[in-house]
């Protein structure tokens, strides 16, 4: 047990320090810790390995450390949509004020 909440420490500083801020490395952080082959998974199926008086508690330490994941892993996802939208408007205002300049530069309004 006490090998195990090792793990877990270590794994959330690993985690807590992580950073993203593309899509991509988002994706590379979920299937690294959710997906069917990662680290949560894997730490839960530690969980065999536990004595039975202390399924209990390494029970609740794993699903805290799942959450942590995933709440880590919605941070993340909503960081980077954050970003990505701010990214549009910048790109969509360009594009306005662009488009407004242009068209007020080439065609003068009440002059033949």
């Amino acid at each position: 047990m006490e090998q195990l909440l090792q793990q877990v420490n270590n794994y959330k500083q690993e985690i807590t320090a992580f950073e993203a801020n593309t899509p991509e490395t988002i994706e590379a952080f979920r299937i690294k810790y959710l997906g069917t082959k990662g680290l949560v998974k894997s730490i839960m199926g530690l969980m065999k390995d536990v004595p039975v008086e202390q399924k209990k508690d390494a029970g609740q330490l794993l699903n805290e450390f799942k959450l942590f994941v995933e709440e880590k892993f919605e941070t993340l996802k909503a960081a980077t949509e954050n970003i990505e939208q701010t990214s549009s408007n910048n790109r969509l205002e360009f594009t306005r004020k662009s488009c407004t300049s242009w068209f007020t530069s080439s065609f003068k309004f009440g002059t033949q």
